[in-house]
């Protein structure tokens, strides 16, 4: 082996590390998966609340990913300061969006999957009233809960020289699969048993939205931001909720394994955060000017792509193993075999509407950390839910 040889290999397996290391955080969301296993009698006994969960999870990341690429860029230019006190304006009016954008994909959310489930799913009025009552609340705490952390997160990884476009996302969006599972639930039983307390917080979140949209409605960066992320909201919501009718009818007639529910949110994440990886670093070049807003320009970009496919595989080969220690060996061919050929089919998919959205939008004069993650956390996890269920039906 050659001296050039050699130094290449290096610098190969440390961008494959570099971008392991967050994306390794999503071996967390196998806890995220197992929830959904041990309470999978529940969610069967209520098939309403299996069509919604998908879209809760997919709306959430596609905001906190739209949170975490902005705040990744505005630190890399300065128009955010890596302080907890005392910062921008900017990081304020990006706060406001956040919790403005949440409220209105919520009602989105409710609205369009109010109708999938009269019409699809055989949902009574009652359960119709009550998955609005859950995505309301379960939503209000991904603002509540996880924009902090995304922030504190991206803070710290900046203060410490690490890149908060490759770190953040990853590790924020693994922990908010686990924490809206945990609160998914919760806000399922709690309604059920008393939905008025339910409608009672709603209504208080809704009252803390009007006030900020009141103290916000006429600032420029705030309105830009609403306006770009609405363009993809309800074509988002009619998306996710086809992905929710699909797992829960394939769940109804066919059934899935406990060992792939427990692997689901994870493998899912980790789609996604590959996506928010590379469009996150893409759009810092862009603006940096260190990459040209065409996909000859993203040539450049290859060295990143590739390094964070590969560890995506390499998580990939990790969740079968784990998610059959907790079940079962006797099922981690199969399972090995499914997860492999989801990666290789779904991943290439992904990095390439990712790199054409940064493309598009930057050319375009738009920013492209309002429409890249929340088109492609949707689009990777509806993507990978149907090729999840493929593989299963091919190999039962």
């Amino acid at each position: 082996m050659t001296r050039k040889t050699a130094d290449s290999l290096r610098k190969t397996l440390k961008g494959i590390s570099l971008s392991l290391l967050p994306l390794s955080f999503n071996l967390v969301g196998i806890l995220a998966g197992s929830i959904l296993a041990f309470y999978h009698a529940f969610i069967t006994a209520n098939p309403w609340a299996l069509v919604v969960y998908p879209g809760i999870l997919s709306i959430r990341g596609a905001i906190g990913g739209m949170y975490a690429g902005r705040l990744g860029t505005a630190l890399h230019i300065g128009t955010i300061k890596p302080t907890i006190r005392g910062n921008t304006r900017e990081s304020s009016t990006l706060l406001s969006s956040i919790a403005t954008l949440t409220l209105l994909s919520g009602l989105v959310l409710s609205a369009v999957t109010s109708l999938f489930l009269y019409l699809f799913a055989g949902a009574t009025p009652h359960e119709v009233i009550l998955s609005v009552l859950i995505i309301i609340a379960t939503m209000a705490t991904s603002v509540l809960v996880i924009s902090p952390i995304t922030f504190l997160i991206s803070v710290y990884s900046f203060r410490k020289g690490l890149d908060p476009d490759v770190v953040v996302y990853p590790i924020v969006s693994t922990v908010a699969d686990v924490i809206i599972t945990v609160f998914y639930i919760v806000m399922i039983k709690g309604a059920l048993s008393n939905y008025l307390m339910i409608a009672i917080a709603d209504l208080l979140y809704v009252s803390v939205v009007v006030v900020v949209v009141l103290r916000n409605y006429r600032d420029a960066e705030y309105v830009r931001t609403i306006r770009e992320f609405v363009i993809t909201l309800v074509i988002v919501s009619i998306v996710v909720n086809i992905t929710g009718l699909a797992l829960e009818g394939f769940t109804k007639r066919i059934g899935i394994p406990r060992e792939v529910f427990a692997v689901y949110p994870a493998v899912i994440d980790t789609v996604g955060d590959v996506g928010a990886i590379v469009g996150s670093t893409a759009t810092t070049k862009i603006i940096l000017g260190l990459m040209a807003p065409s996909l000859r320009g993203a040539r450049a970009h290859s060295a990143q792509i590739l390094n964070t496919w590969a560890a995506s595989l390499i998580l990939f080969i990790a969740y079968s193993f784990v998610s059959s220690l907790l079940f079962g060996f006797e099922h981690l061919g199969r399972l090995l075999l499914q997860l492999v050929a989801v990666n290789i089919v779904v991943v290439p998919l992904i990095v390439l509407v990712t790199i054409g959205i940064a493309v598009l939008t930057s050319s375009r004069g738009w920013n492209p950390d309002n429409f890249i993650t929340p088109i492609v956390s949707v689009l990777s996890d509806s993507l990978t839910t149907f090729a999840i269920l493929f593989v299963v039906y091919i190999w039962r």
